[in-house]
């Protein structure tokens, strides 16, 4: 079953095998990520060897030295650290020649390899880490895809996060850095452990200068990717608007995974009042009926009723549902029982498919051209 794209996939890769040596001139910045950006952090540990801390304000910065030291917020926006006596410095920077801790109360500890800028604002502090492309694409590798491990694994997830990466860096430059730590931009808490790291940094460095590319203008695709597809990709367009490599497919490869099914039990009060309060119909025995028979056999886009429509990805958000793939198995006392397929939105890859691609036998670049036809894959040189 799982040999099917084979044939597929042949023009994709050989097309590919062409653009791979043509390299694009760019600039590669560091990335300026916000973390824990959904917290007014008014206490942050830093920790590590040998760290050097410039401390900026007015005139030239002051430059210390520490292991370990606290950072909590000044006045007016401005941030203290423990070793300066208490004086009032619009920002921090940290330095350091290997790692650098940093611990939040009720979080893990953090490991950062690059710099830390401890920013001031009215009333906490605001820690944006610096990184270099690398170690930003394995800190995303590693949180997004969790357990999943297999080296063309880690390489496609690699190639379609600094796509997007590339595509929507900036995106919070109005806020002092570039993406944020969560499911904002991609998720990324620090260096893996030791091993894993190791083994993510050698397969990774070996693609970290690639993206995926529009045939038409050479320009970084929107890299979209999902949990598990249930066995189908959904299109773009049901979402947000048409893009020719976000398209609707089978994906057996999503199929016999962990998170592929899907079950949930509602109030059948609850379920039919959001239907219809959603669709603007009245709750009679007719729409009672409708909404404890829904069926979706295959990915649908919407629902309708006697003229009326309701997206399905608004039912999803309503209910907090894993996917908009759903219908109703049965109704049984009082509750309507739902069952599903996959995780996610369901556009472009599934990493539960990637996987099992990849641990049957195929690469990053099968793996990229199933799940983003229609594409070709660019060097950008740092």
């Amino acid at each position: 079953m799982y040999w099917k794209l084979k044939s597929l996939t042949l023009m994709p890769l050989m097309l590919w095998c062409v653009l791979m040596s043509s390299p694009v001139e760019a600039h590669s910045d560091p990335v300026r990520m916000g973390i824990f950006t959904n917290h007014r952090l008014s206490r942050l540990a830093v920790g590590g060897n040998d760290l050097t801390i410039l401390g900026y304000k007015q005139g030239m910065p002051d430059s210390l030295t520490s292991n370990y030291f606290i950072v909590r917020p000044g006045s007016w926006g401005k941030v203290v650290g423990t070793l300066a006596d208490a004086v009032d410095y619009d920002s921090l920077v940290v330095i350091s020649a290997s790692e650098i801790t940093v611990q939040v109360n009720g979080y893990r500890e953090r490991v950062y390899r690059g710099r830390l800028v401890c920013q001031g604002r009215p009333g906490y502090v605001q820690p944006v880490a610096i990184l270099g492309i690398e170690a930003y694409l394995t800190g995303v590798v590693h949180a997004e895809l969790g357990k999943l491990s297999h080296p063309n694994l880690w390489k496609a997830q690699a190639i379609v996060a600094h796509t997007w990466l590339m595509k929507n860096q900036g995106k919070f430059a109005h806020d002092g850095f570039s993406v944020t730590d969560d499911v904002r931009c991609q998720v990324h808490h620090g260096l893996a452990p030791k091993e894993r790291q190791m083994a993510l940094a050698s397969a990774i460095d070996k693609v970290s200068h690639l993206y995926l590319a529009t045939l038409k203008d050479s320009k970084p695709i929107e890299a979209l990717f999902h949990a598990n597809s249930g066995g189908a990709l959904m299109p773009s367009a049901w979402y947000f608007s048409h893009r020719e490599y976000l398209i609707a497919k089978p994906d057996s490869f999503s199929i016999n995974c962990p998170q592929s099914e899907w079950h949930r039990q509602l109030s059948v009060d609850e379920w039919v009042k959001v239907l219809a309060t959603n669709m603007g119909c009245d709750i009679d025995e007719g729409f009672t009926e409708f909404a404890t028979s829904i069926q979706q056999k295959h990915r649908r886009e919407t629902l309708a009723y006697q003229g009326h429509e309701i997206r399905l990805r608004t039912i999803r958000e309503k209910f907090q549902l894993r996917s908009t793939w759903f219908w109703v198995n049965k109704v049984e006392n009082g509750m309507v029982h739902l069952q599903g397929k996959g995780y996610g939105h369901g556009i472009g890859m599934s990493q539960e498919g990637a996987y099992h691609m990849a641990v049957t036998g195929h690469d990053y670049l099968a793996i990229l051209a199933h799940y983003y036809p229609h594409t070709r894959l660019l060097t950008l040189k740092h």
